[in-house]
């Protein structure tokens, strides 16, 4: 699998045709305002691609595919036409890289789209810009949930400078937040930094609020970037939240069948035991920190203190 560059020609057609979508379709109204919508927030590199495959695998939840990627000014329209493309229920792998799907109806992140309903410029936690207003996000949400006519799950890692906005704006809102050993994130984003052939400077995944720090070496900036982020989701209070469910990575590669089930529960939507058949029985974990060569995995292990 190879991770494909954005292409200037392509981007400037894709814009053209979510102002003309955005233009015809601004009027519609929801069906239904009665579905939840599911945030799974947490670090990069901790599994958050991977609850978002198994969830999505179950055929429960409606969710953005790299298909409706493609719709980020119109996304009920992209549901619908994913909906359509879905009515087959197609075995979905179980597989990524850097967080990117190879499939047109795998799991994406859909950063256009919350980028712009949050009010984040770029891939960044803390927003700079006006966002969509409250009212207009609702009954964007409400309509693409109308278009699965389920549930919907996002893979959102911005989500957690906005817990008011989910938590009290919005309505039948819940957090998945799924948790790793930092250690095992760094190393796990050292060796995807590897694979990318980042510069020491270029940030993979959501970059932190303090980012304007120089590193001479990636083992540090790494170091800071999970760090900072962890104490971002922590001052958000998301764990004390009665809408947000913690999702240990190494149980939901022990037991995927039954975090699904009970990431259904906890929503409201009840996933079957043939739904849950379409997943395998366990996942193999990832073990970034074994990978590391002798040297930066001492280096690390002694950044982390």
């Amino acid at each position: 699998m190879e991770y494909i560059s954005k292409d200037s020609g392509f981007e400037y057609v894709l814009e053209r045709m979510n102002t003309a979508l955005e233009s015809e379709f601004a009027r519609d109204t929801p069906g239904r305002s009665d579905l939840p919508t599911a945030q799974i927030v947490g670090l990069p590199r901790s599994g958050t691609t991977i609850l978002y495959q198994v969830l999505a695998r179950t055929a429960r939840f409606g969710y953005p595919s790299n298909v409706m990627a493609f719709f980020w000014k119109a996304p009920h329209v992209g549901a619908y036409l994913q909906q359509r493309l879905s009515l087959a229920a197609p075995e979905l792998e179980l597989h990524s890289l850097a967080g990117r799907t190879r499939e047109p109806l795998g799991p994406h992140e859909f950063g256009y789209f919350w980028r712009n309903a949050l009010g984040h410029s770029r891939n960044s936690v803390a927003p700079d810009r006006a966002p969509m207003r409250p009212q207009e996000l609702q009954n964007t949400l409400s309509l693409i949930n109308s278009a699965f006519d389920k549930p919907t799950v996002f893979k959102n890692l911005l989500a957690v400078s906005h817990v008011e906005l989910f938590g009290t704006q919005l309505q039948n809102q819940y957090f998945l937040n799924i948790v790793r050993e930092p250690i095992e994130v760094a190393a796990s984003l050292l060796l995807v930094r590897d694979r990318l052939g980042l510069d020491v400077n270029e940030w993979f995944g959501t970059i932190p609020a303090d980012d304007n720090i120089l590193f001479d070496n990636e083992i540090k900036q790494v170091t800071h970037q999970v760090q900072s982020l962890t104490s971002t989701i922590r001052a958000s209070g998301i764990h004390s939240q009665s809408f947000c469910l913690t999702i240990d990575y190494r149980d939901l590669c022990a037991r995927p069948r039954s975090v699904a089930q009970e990431a259904g529960d906890f929503v409201g939507e009840v996933v079957s035991n043939s739904d849950l058949e379409r997943l395998p029985e366990t996942l193999t974990p990832s073990t970034p920190l074994d990978r590391l060569s002798p040297e930066r995995r001492k280096l690390l292990i002694k950044s982390f203190g």
